[in-house]
């Protein structure tokens, strides 16, 4: 070939490559900034975001009926489910039912016993910080929404939702750098309608906690121990047992009595039904040795999410109380479970606090978690101290005897079993209430390797928030 033709057409050759060039980075240049860094990445499914007032300093003092909470899938707004928890002055719950202390006078015996009726007005189901007939967004009320209903990042927002006052949430999950975002919005008047998805739902009359994924009701006898619960309508659980022992130091002598579920007593305060989460308050002390010693009464709150839910274990540690040992185990009745799982973190804590008298028909298992599995549901647990007595106090996961050497690593259930939580305090502990809580996360599908991840985050490696105003324009 003529020579001036091949330099003509490796000319030709470089400016096509040139310009295929230029197109990729026009291309490049025209994606939105949602798909190129703004598109959603988190992966947690079950963690709650939950936001104090004083975070949202935009929407301060605004009418929380104004408020609303909106994701971006693409550049599309999407209203999600959340709810705002309101605190009072003291910090107590806004509650949407609260029970109040009555009495029925019997005339003929002249008896008066202790009732409780819900009612919706009044006292403790209003902030006192507002207005009288307003609600505003104080510093201590809580804005909660789940990460799983979290999106992209927007652009144009005001635009887009028609507002003037938006902040925006941006969350990382610590352990990847993964991202999602959401949105909150303020209305003066007229704002568009909520999300018409509600996860969770209380029936008060049946004591009965429904998410789309589980069910369980409270029961009628014990306080707030949990019966029947169903994955998916498939029965787990028939009921939650609790044993136990106190040390009392009394002058001239110590002694130890024992207790059981039966021995729990008090009331419930107050709930919270949102569309996102429930909560539910209640009063319990111990009545111990035929009623002749109570313990001092512990607040314990509950909390219930569409896919895990977070319960109080309480432990009162008063004169004459000098130690608390108590078991939670679960009766499965016929158990629906194939196997037991357990596992311990490279952060557990470590200590031998040991109760012997407990420890006679229990195997400690060394573990951090434990997860209990079956061919249409699975079930995490693991059981947190406060920060406060960390060393004074130990919760770890158990077993009762009569299970196979295998039992280590994994349990066959073919025979009536408890598992569950051994929970112990050391004579140094300190004086007062302490609320323990544990995590139990649902899955409606057997467990699999590295499912107990997702608990651990939850517990030990929480979400990361930012809030920043979403400028005009932007």
């Amino acid at each position: 070939m003529n020579p001036i033709n091949v330099h003509a057409e490796l000319t030709r050759a470089r400016w096509r490559r040139f310009i295929t060039l230029c197109g990729i980075i026009v291309l490049a240049l025209s994606v939105p900034t949602w798909a190129k860094d703004g598109g959603k990445t988190l992966q947690r499914l079950a963690d709650p975001v939950i936001l104090e007032g004083a975070e949202l300093p935009l929407l301060s003092g605004k009418d929380i009926g104004n408020i609303r909470v909106y994701v971006f899938h693409g550049r599309s707004p999407v209203a999600v489910p959340y709810q705002i928890d309101q605190r009072d002055s003291k910090g107590y719950w806004v509650w949407s039912v609260v029970y109040r202390q009555s009495y029925q006078i019997d005339y003929d015996s002249g008896a008066a016993p202790v009732i409780r009726r819900p009612e919706t007005a009044g006292a403790g189901t209003y902030d006192d910080q507002d207005p009288k007939g307003k609600a505003l967004l104080d510093a201590n009320d809580v804005l909660v929404l789940l990460a799983d209903d979290l999106g992209d990042r927007g652009s144009n927002v005001h635009a887009v939702l028609h507002s003037d006052l938006v902040e925006e949430i941006e969350i990382t999950d610590p352990a990847d750098g993964t991202r999602a975002w959401a949105y909150v919005a303020w209305y003066p008047d007229s704002p568009p309608a909520r999300s018409p998805t509600r996860y969770m739902h209380y029936n008060a009359r049946d004591r009965m906690v429904r998410s789309p994924m589980y069910d369980f009701h409270f029961s009628d006898k014990h306080m707030a121990v949990i019966h029947d619960l169903r994955v998916n309508g498939f029965p787990i659980i028939d009921r939650i047992r609790i044993n136990g022992e106190i040390t009392v130091g009394l002058p001239f002598t110590d002694g130890t009595i024992k207790f059981t579920e039966e021995d729990i007593h008090g009331y419930t305060e107050g709930y919270i039904a949102g569309p996102v989460r429930i909560i539910q308050r209640n009063i319990a002390y111990l009545s111990l040795a035929g009623g002749l010693l109570n313990t001092t009464a512990v607040t314990c709150d509950h909390f219930y999410y569409p896919r895990h839910a977070e319960v109080p274990v309480c432990l009162s540690i008063r004169f004459p109380v000098k130690q608390v040992s108590m078991t939670l185990t679960t009766d499965y009745r016929n158990p629906p479970f194939h196997h037991l799982f357990m596992g311990k973190t490279s952060d557990s804590p470590q200590g031998e606090v040991r109760t012997r008298s407990l420890e006679a028909h229990l195997r400690e298992l060394g573990t951090e978690w434990i997860a209990f599995d079956s061919h249409a549901a699975s079930i995490i647990s693991l059981m947190v101290i406060p920060e406060r007595i960390e060393g004074q106090a130990q919760a770890q996961p158990c077993l009762c005897e009569n299970i196979p050497e295998s039992a280590q690593t994994r349990a066959s259930v073919g025979t009536p079993t408890e598992a569950g939580f051994l929970i112990t305090s050391t004579t140094e502990c300190p004086k007062g209430e302490h609320v323990l809580y544990g995590t139990y996360l649902i899955s409606a599908r057997p467990y699999q390797p590295g499912d107990e991840n997702a608990a651990l985050r939850m517990r030990h490696n929480k979400l990361v928030k930012q809030i920043t105003p979403v400028a005009a324009g932007n």
